[in-house]
């Protein structure tokens, strides 16, 4: 509720700094009191969204979600490779996992770069990215009737499932 009146109030202002700019003769002690309270609204706007990331990715440790999420999609690549005949079940599947891995991604982002820095981010994301990509793009075929471009697609990503989980594990190692 915060963050909608926060929006609100940006958008107020940038009209207002905008009005006070155009006046001629420029007033620019109300112009730059609007442009305060856009300062004000933004890091407000910002404290709230940190505040919700930080709330969502509390109750999980971040590592755990992605290695969980990283587990759960090489498994599902696997699976629907050795699948014949693809059914509107089968495509629910990849459907539902991809947008369940887009969602969880943008939950643990940033608790992830905190837990891993950014050297070591880059390093996991990198080849995750490459395998959500083919993912995707497996469900975009199979969705279009080109199954066997779909499972071209998956058996494409599973290096760099394998990858990430090869990483991940050094990682552990290097805690440890």
């Amino acid at each position: 509720m915060i963050r909608i009146f926060a929006i609100l109030y940006l958008m107020i202002f940038v009209v207002a700094a905008s009005i006070f700019a155009a006046h001629i003769p420029p007033n620019w002690l109300a112009f730059s009191l609007s442009a305060l309270g856009m300062i004000f609204c933004i890091i407000l706007i910002r404290k709230q969204h940190k505040a919700e990331l930080t709330h969502s990715t509390n109750q999980e440790n971040p590592l755990h979600v992605f290695i969980q999420l990283t587990k759960e999609s090489s498994d599902l690549a696997e699976y629907l490779l050795k699948i014949e005949k693809w059914n509107s079940e089968m495509m629910s599947k990849l459907e539902n996992h991809s947008e369940s891995l887009s969602t969880k991604m943008q939950q643990i982002h940033e608790g992830l770069i905190e837990l891993l820095g950014m050297k070591k981010f880059i390093l996991v994301i990198l080849p995750f990215a490459r395998a959500e990509r083919l993912l995707n793009r497996a469900l975009s075929a199979a969705t279009d009737g080109y199954f066997e471009e779909a499972k071209i697609s998956l058996q494409e990503s599973i290096p760099f499932w394998q990858e990430v989980n090869h990483v991940l594990n050094n990682l552990k190692k290097q805690a440890d």
